[in-house]
């Protein structure tokens, strides 16, 4: 995770699961104190944040993990543009709808 914090969608992003799955995934780390909750937001501890860098850059080389920043990075248009798109067609915009993404 690029910042601090960051959401159940951009996690699942990550994982490469759908939101239900990713959030189960998140309650076992807050469970195990790997992560901490701030409002709807999941936080890595620094020195986690800083293995789990070290970590994906030992397996995925540094065009590896630039790839996955570069894929995270592109989520938040991505999703911003799909919102867009049905939120115009709609012409509604139910509380449900509004999501945390990353």
């Amino acid at each position: 995770m690029p910042g601090p914090d960051a959401g159940a969608a951009c996690a699942a992003h990550l994982l490469g699961r759908d939101l239900s799955s990713a959030e189960d995934v998140l309650g076992e780390l807050v469970e195990a104190g790997l992560l901490d909750v701030v409002g709807d937001r999941f936080r890595l501890h620094d020195l986690l944040r800083l293995y789990a860098h070290n970590r994906l850059e030992a397996v995925e080389g540094e065009a590896g993990a630039a790839r996955v920043r570069a894929d995270l990075y592109r989520l938040l248009p991505d999703t911003t543009t799909a919102a867009d798109r049905w939120f115009a067609a709609s012409g509604d915009v139910p509380a449900s709808a509004c999501i945390d993404v990353c």
